[in-house]
C-alpha cells in the first residue's frame, strides 16, 4: 500500500470534502444563495422595468396646471381692469387686547384684515408683512407657440392672502411650530361687484387650512365628532375638541389648486409644513405592485450575494480552536 493511501482517513472521499467546503456554516449549500441572488436580480429587473413604464405613462397623461403669481409690495396697487386698492395699518382694541389690522380700501368698500403686528407701523411698502400677507396678481399659464409661457385668457385673479396661526399661541414661537393648524384667508378683489348672498360685493373672502395626512385628518374629524357629542350632552368641549371642531369646518387646501399655489407665497421658505401630493409619479397609486416587489427583490439580492461570497467556514473548526486553547 502506498504512503499516500496509508495517511488518508477511512470513509472520506473527494466528493464529501467538496460538499463540505461548499456549505455555509449553517449547512446551506453556496449555490442556493447564488440562486437567491439571481432570482432577486431577475425580479428586480422585471419590477423596475414595469415601474419605469408606469412613470413614463403617468408623465404622458398628467395634465398639471401651471400658475404664475406676481407679488405687489406697494400699499397702493392697481391691476389693469381692476379698481385701485389701498392698504393702511390700523390698531384696534378687541376684548381688551390691542390687535393689528390692514384696512383695505377698494372700490368704495372698506375691509379690515386681521394680521400679525408688524415690526413698525406705516412702513411705505408691505415688506414688513412678507411671510404673513401678500398681494398677488395671479394667473394660469400655458405654452405659447414660440415655446415660452403665456397667460391663459380670463384666468387672472387679484388676491390678498394672509396666514394666521392658532389662536392663543405666540405667532413667533408655538404658533410657528403648529404648522398644520395654520389658516389662510383669501380676499379676492373682483374687477366688478359680484352677488354674494343678497349683497353686491367687490371683495370675496374664503378661508382654507393646511392639508393634513390621512391619519391626522381622520383624527381631526373624530375629535370634532367628540366635540359635537359633548355639546349635544350639554357638556363643554375641551380646548382640543373646540379647536378640532373649528378646523373641521374649514376646507383644506386642495392639491395643485390655485389656492395651494398662492398660499405658498405666505409660508416661510425654511418652515414649509411636510405634505406629499397623492398624485405624483412616485406615489403608490402610480407604482402599484412594482414598488414592493422591487424592494423585496433588492433585499433578496443583498442577502443572497452576501452569503454566497462570504468566507468559507469549516464546521467544527471553532470547536477545535477552543479545544487547543
Amino acid at each position: 500500500m502506498s504512503k499516500r493511501s496509508e495517511t488518508a482517513k477511512p470513509g472520506v472521499d473527494a466528493a464529501t470534502v467538496l460538499a463540505e467546503l461548499n456549505k455555509r456554516g449553517d449547512g446551506t449549500p453556496r449555490w442556493v444563495w447564488w440562486l437567491v441572488f439571481l432570482g432577486g436580480l431577475a425580479a428586480f429587473g422585471v419590477a423596475t422595468g414595469f415601474m419605469a413604464g408606469r412613470i413614463v405613462e403617468f408623465n404622458k397623461k398628467a395634465q398639471f396646471v401651471r400658475f404664475h403669481a406676481e407679488p405687489m409690495y406697494s400699499r397702493k396697487f392697481r391691476l389693469e381692469g381692476w379698481p385701485e386698492g389701498t392698504l393702511t395699518d390700523k390698531l384696534e382694541t378687541v376684548e381688551g387686547i390691542e390687535r393689528a389690522f390692514l384696512e383695505l380700501d377698494y372700490a368704495g368698500q372698506k375691509t379690515l384684515i386681521p394680521v400679525k403686528k408688524p415690526p413698525a407701523q406705516d412702513i411705505p411698502a408691505l415688506t414688513g408683512y412678507d411671510e404673513w400677507v401678500k398681494v398677488l396678481a395671479f394667473n394660469q399659464v400655458e405654452p405659447a407657440p414660440n415655446g415660452e409661457s403665456r397667460a391663459v385668457p380670463g384666468s387672472t385673479r387679484l388676491w390678498i392672502i394672509t396666514r394666521t396661526t392658532p389662536p392663543g399661541y405666540d405667532p413667533d414661537q408655538w404658533g410657528s411650530v403648529m404648522r398644520t393648524d395654520w389658516l389662510f384667508t383669501f380676499y379676492e378683489l373682483m374687477p366688478r361687484p359680484v352677488k354674494v348672498g343678497d349683497q353686491e360685493r367687490s371683495v370675496v373672502v374664503e378661508r382654507r387650512r393646511w392639508p393634513k395626512g390621512s391619519m391626522e385628518e381622520n383624527r381631526l374629524q373624530q375629535t370634532a365628532v367628540d366635540a359635537r357629542n359633548a355639546i349635544a350632552k350639554g357638556e363643554k368641549p375641551t380646548l382640543e375638541q373646540a379647536r378640532a371642531l373649528e378646523l373641521a369646518l374649514i376646507e383644506p387646501l386642495a392639491e395643485r389648486s390655485p389656492e395651494y399655489f398662492a398660499a405658498m407665497h405666505v409660508v416661510p421658505k425654511l418652515n414649509v409644513p411636510k405634505y406629499k401630493f397623492s398624485d405624483t409619479a412616485f406615489s403608490f397609486r402610480t407604482l402599484g405592485w412594482t414598488a414592493p416587489v422591487a424592494g423585496l427583490s433588492a433585499l433578496a439580492m443583498f442577502y443572497g450575494l452576501a452569503f454566497a461570497v462570504a468566507p468559507r467556514r469549516v464546521a467544527g473548526a471553532d470547536d477545535a480552536r477552543v479545544r487547543r486553547a
